[in-house]
């Protein structure tokens, strides 16, 4: 059976060790950079100082006008270092970052040799306990175009506790990349040779749980064409306990035994906030003298804690006694520690607890043994609790009552964790009545209250406490009896906060908006997305007030803000940035961060939880959301390259031309230039169906040439965030004839809550041409149609020339305007009429073209081309017939003396069975002799 017991035990602790083990703590170690301001495809950098083996290095390579596959492709890359990633902008400046797991014996210097030759800047940062093994968790990369605020994308972890490393590249070697928002920065050095070098940077941070990282922005440098990249470290695996604590009561009864407890501790805070839990099935060897122990062999539970009991019936008055731990089946890195009542803990193998004749017990209930009182809630009243003034029977050595009846007792609260209590006396002990106990800072003298309380005649009188404040805390109860001091203590334990309250959000710069809990995207507008804002967040009691000792903690307890997305429902939920708030960040229980972010557009809650998701060792605290935030808007537009879609024949446009349009995407972004994809529907404030948001303006244009609206409203509606438009313009026509032109329109769209965007190109030049139609006289017979040539003409700065890219004018029959019909001897006759045909205009030339007279005679008829849009053409004939005008203003020119202004219809004169006086000829004749 005891073979067996063995066999059962060594299976339990072997299956333990390789189920769960613990996570390391990364810490940054130090950086080195170098940079060249003149070309080169050499560089070597030093090693970090205080590298160490184990420790894990990321270099940062970047050259300007170099790109990733080139770098990825090095010819020289120093022994031991792989790329994690890389990116380019394509043009400008490339960047990869290589990894390497330091070893015993690393080299002083580290040299990369590059495939060609250009300013160069390398740095290594390294950090210590990272997963050797497989140390990235995440990694991408992206390029920006010119801006201020240098972003990384954002990588989701799927671990907890990783380091994130944010790198940044830019185009001028001059200056430096300052710190990411919400990280520390490591380095910052440029080649130097301005514009033709490039600066480079990077930021670290912890992300405690796993998740999105959100992007990383380094803000406040200058408008540079910039790389963002950013790498998540695994943290590296515990194999053992940090250290052992072994803890006993300072005081004891002599007639009952106390508790003697170890426990595996997985970091090296203490007392320990986290046991390690691998160290289940394993055992450890306690001794003493004097006493007797419950077991000299204890066996770690699943929580990685062992426990027995130390009697002394017969010891002395006082009477000291140490229990010493060794043994440990499993080593720590660090010394055993002695932590009396599991507090104020030292540096020692052993422990020492007083026998007493006579003291104090904390039982749960009457006649019951010392008690472990368990976690608190702040503001919440504990459960009943019996103190038990106990004596030893001087015949017996059994526990009689040491009080009964209607007594004051002197109760005093001691603060561990943290070690100095917040200002006032925050905990209240009710044994019959409520009544505010002394508090006293760790290793302080106690001073305590004189407490009313009601013993039984076995000595039991029942009390419990309320705790305003968090942290670990213990009980020290004491009273003089007839000269002797009967005194007694709890263990320390762990008051945790009921929650956190998230309030007063404001907008973090001027002009300091108030959050307007806006309820739909009716309501008010906030913030941009993107744009930092602030929050005040609350540890708070479960009565509601403000517990002043969070944060306060020897390893400050932070907290993690979680968004909800409340409004557009089923959108894409964003990224809350700068979400951890480290607990120094706590003032009196109260933390106001300024630099919170969120990324998209909508309306959002706010919850805040324990940082690391465990308080102290006692599990984690939630808040409740936080009224609604927002309304987010876009921080800006932003348009992609556009067409260009001429009004005539997909070639160019005439001055005063309606239709010449231009199609785009138009997209809301946020401040770190990524789309919003929220920015759709009823959260959508740019009207894309109107002119008036747009304010389009053309560059380029002749003077006296203005950009208008067409006849055609815009078109376009939004879906995740972009928009594909399509706008028709027209170019007034300048006064005189104005050579071609090559124009660019410019969009600045403003919506409903003042979202702009910089004026930039809608789409690339086209061309707008001055241009007229010019109709020509003829003459024919009068038994057949005549034509009448027509051209399409513009002004070439110099005379007028076809136009042999027009293939789309059309004149309609109904626009041939005929008067001033004259009969073979010029007089006026309405005896006979023609009847005119469409003209259309093809490859700059077409026809008009007039039927034979009916009945057929000769004479002749004056014709006009309406281009307007009336019913009376505007030429210079005599007479003005009735007629459907064209729509073609812009095909008007001038006629003589009669219109010195470019608003005359084109008109001729067709001539049937006469010569036209240019062409007539004469006949000679000759005698003959």
């Amino acid at each position: 059976m005891r073979c067996l017991a063995r066999a059962l035990r060594a299976a339990l602790l072997a299956a333990v060790l390789c189920a769960g083990p613990a996570r390391a703590a990364i810490s940054y170690v130090g950086a080195s950079s170098v940079a060249s301001s003149s070309a080169t495809n050499t560089l070597t950098v030093a090693r970090p100082a205080g590298l160490a083996a184990g420790d894990v290095m990321l270099a940062q390579v970047t050259q300007r006008y170099g790109n990733y596959p080139l770098a990825q492709n090095m010819p020289g890359v120093p022994a031991g270092w792989s790329v994690v990633i890389g990116t380019d902008d394509g043009n400008l400046v490339g960047t990869v970052v290589y990894r390497k797991l330091a070893g015993a014996a690393e080299p002083a210097s580290y040299t990369w040799t590059l495939s060609r030759s250009d300013q160069t800047a390398i740095a290594i940062v390294a950090f210590r306990g990272v997963d050797g093994g497989n140390p990235v968790n995440a990694s991408a990369a992206r390029s920006n175009g010119a801006a201020t605020a240098y972003a990384t994308p954002s990588v989701t972890t799927t671990s907890a506790q990783t380091m994130l490393v944010a790198f940044y590249s830019a185009v001028n070697g001059n200056g430096s990349v300052a710190a990411a928002t919400g990280m520390t920065g490591a380095f910052s050095i440029g080649t130097g040779a301005g514009p033709n070098g490039a600066v480079i940077g990077a930021s670290y941070a912890l992300q405690p749980a796993a998740g999105a990282s959100g992007s990383k922005v380094s803000t406040g440098n200058p408008s540079l064409v910039n790389l963002g990249l950013l790498v998540a470290f695994d943290p590296g695996t515990v194999t053992g306990p940090d250290h052992y604590e072994l803890a006993l009561p300072a005081s004891s009864i002599n007639c009952l035994p106390s508790t003697v407890t170890v426990t595996a501790c997985a970091d090296n805070s203490s007392p320990c906030t986290s046991a390690y839990a691998g160290a289940a099935g394993s055992s450890a060897t306690l001794a003493t003298s004097g006493a007797t122990l419950g077991a000299t062999t204890v066996t770690f539970n699943a929580a990685g804690v062992a426990s027995t009991t130390l009697s002394y019936p017969g010891a002395p008055d006082p009477g000291v006694v140490a229990v010493t731990l060794s043994g440990e089946q499993l080593p720590a890195v660090a010394a055993r520690r002695c932590c009396p009542n599991g507090a104020s803990c030292t540096t020692a193998n052993s422990c020492s607890t007083t026998f007493n004749s006579a003291g104090f017990i904390i039982a749960a209930a009457a006649g019951g043994a010392a008690a472990t009182i368990p976690v608190q809630t702040a503001g919440t009243a504990s459960a009943g609790h019996v103190l038990r003034a106990v004596r030893s029977s001087t015949t017996t050595a059994a526990c009689s009552a040491a009080l009964t009846g209607a007594i004051t007792v002197n109760w005093a609260y001691r603060c561990s964790n943290p070690a100095l209590c917040s200002g006032a006396n925050l905990m209240v002990l009710n044994g019959g009545s409520a009544t505010p106990i002394q508090r006293n800072d760790s290793g302080a003298p106690i001073a305590s209250t004189a407490v009313p309380m009601s013993f039984d005649g076995a000595g039991n009188a029942p009390f419990s406490f309320t705790f305003a404040d968090v942290g670990q805390v213990g009980l020290w109860v004491s009273k003089l009896v007839n000269g002797a001091t009967l005194s007694g203590s709890s263990n320390t334990f762990v008051t945790r906060p009921a929650g956190f309250v998230v309030d007063s959000i404001t907008q973090t710069a001027s002009p300091f908006l108030a959050n307007p809990a806006a309820a739909d995207a009716g309501g008010p507008r906030f913030v941009r997305a993107g744009e930092r804002f602030g929050a005040r967040i609350s540890a708070v009691a479960s009565t509601g007030a403000v517990t002043p000792n969070y944060g306060r903690e020897s390893t400050p307890e932070g907290v993690l803000l979680a968004r909800a997305l409340v409004a557009p429902a089923g959108g894409a939920a964003g990224t809350l940035s700068n979400a951890l708030v480290a607990g120094a960040s706590f003032s009196n229980g109260v933390a106001a961060p300024s630099a919170l972010a969120w990324d998209e557009v909508g309306i959002i809650t706010l919850s805040a939880a324990v940082a690391d998701g465990d308080y102290l060792g006692a599990g984690n605290v939630a808040g409740p959301a936080s009224a609604r935030i927002g309304r987010f808007v876009p921080d800006r537009f932003s348009i992609a390259p556009g067409s260009v879609q001429p009004a005539c024949s997909n070639a160019f446009s005439y001055f005063g031309q309606d239709g010449f349009g231009t199609d785009f995407t138009l997209r809301a972004e946020n401040a770190g230039g990524v789309i919003t994809l929220n920015y759709s529907g009823s959260f959508a404030r740019l009207d894309l169906t109107s002119w008036s948001p747009f304010a389009f303006s053309a560059a380029g244009l002749p003077a006296g040439a203005l950009l208008g609206a067409g006849a055609t409203a815009p078109s376009g509606s939004w879906s995740l965030g972009q928009a594909a438009v399509s706008a028709r313009h027209q170019v007034g026509r300048p006064p005189a004839p104005s050579v071609e032109a090559a124009i660019t329109i410019s969009a600045a769209p403003v919506d409903s809550d003042g979202v702009t965007m910089a004026a930039a190109p809608v789409a690339p030049a086209t061309p707008l041409r001055f241009g007229r139609l010019r109709l020509s006289n003829a003459f024919g017979s009068e038994t057949s149609s005549l034509s009448l040539p027509v051209q399409a003409q513009y002004w070439s700065g110099r005379s007028w020339l076809p136009n042999g890219a027009d293939s789309c004018t059309v004149v309609p029959a109904a626009a041939v305007a005929r008067s001033g019909t004259l009969d073979g001897k010029g007089a006026p006759s309405t005896a006979w009429s023609t009847t005119p045909g469409a003209v259309s205009i093809v490859a700059g030339n077409g026809t008009l073209l007039l039927s034979a007279p009916s009945p057929p005679m000769t004479g002749s008829v004056d014709i006009a081309l309406n281009l307007g849009a009336g019913t009376v053409d505007q030429s210079c004939l005599a007479l003005h017939p009735a007629s459907t005008g064209a729509g073609l203003p812009w095909l008007r020119g001038q006629q003589g003396s009669c219109a010195p202004t470019w608003d005359r219809d084109p008109a001729a004169r067709a001539s049937y069975g006469i010569h036209a006086p240019e062409t007539r000829r004469t006949l000679h004749a000759r005698e003959l002799f």
